[in-house]
């Protein structure tokens, strides 16, 4: 993991996507900017760690690029893949919220630039300014609405419409999130299987079957969406019946 020096919050273009989708776009300007002038900025390479279940408590981390994959369990259940979150979003307020351990894991499933605030920070920043103990609310009802959607689309009882719902949600798409590889997201067939609740070699099958229908573009490791609408449809096929 590479640490960046303090961020300084003169390049809107470069932050744009906390404007446009995630907590921060829940707030104006100035309170955006106050959280990420907070921040260190940090890259991060596929596969790498950022903590796991049970980990220490620490601090929040906002998606700048790339991509960082979920992962929760139950006392159970050992952690499974169930989301891929992408640029916009933050993900680690569980300490904030409780004070305990981490509760679920986060790892970048791509090359990936993080704002990461402290939880310190973040605590003091909530004692000046109480518009963003609000925003932490919010944030953590945005975590609810997106567990909501991970059990959703694991209901959907045909394995093909299941999978097309998942490669809708853990790629952006419907909020307008587009790769920073001309290939795709890298999203391999064991991630998809593991959020899908599918086989592999049965997410290969019906890839090839989105790659002949044109909603979709493949190559090794990586995943392009090419006609959302179409997808959508298929995925959320019979819904209303």
């Amino acid at each position: 993991m590479n640490i960046a020096s303090p961020v300084c919050v003169n390049a809107d273009t470069e932050f744009a996507c906390f404007a446009a989708r995630g907590w921060l776009a829940q707030t104006n300007k100035l309170v955006r900017n106050r959280i990420i002038d907070a921040g260190r900025k940090i890259s991060v390479g596929r596969g790498e760690r950022l903590f796991s279940v049970g980990a220490e408590p620490g601090g929040i981390y906002g998606i700048i690029t790339g991509g960082v994959g979920a992962e929760a369990c139950s006392a159970s259940h050992t952690p499974r893949l169930g989301h891929v979150l992408r640029p916009g979003h933050w993900f680690g307020h569980g300490p904030l919220l409780h004070g305990g351990h981490r509760t679920m894991g986060f790892f970048a499933t791509e090359d990936s630039a993080l704002l990461t605030v402290s939880l310190e920070d973040v605590r003091k920043l909530i004692r000046d300014e109480p518009e963003i103990a609000g925003l932490v609310g919010r944030m953590a009802n945005m975590s609810a609405e997106l567990a909501i959607s991970v059990v959703c689309d694991l209901l959907i009882p045909q394995a093909p419409r299941r999978i097309a719902a998942v490669l809708i949600r853990v790629t952006g798409a419907n909020e307008g999130v587009e790769p920073s590889n001309p290939m795709g997201f890298h999203l391999t067939q064991f991630d998809i299987s593991d959020m899908a609740n599918v086989s592999r070699l049965y997410v290969n099958r019906v890839l090839s079957q989105f790659v002949k229908a044109g909603w979709i573009a493949k190559s090794y490791g990586h995943l392009r969406l090419l006609d959302v609408k179409a997808l959508g449809e298929f995925a959320y096929l019979g819904d209303e019946e």
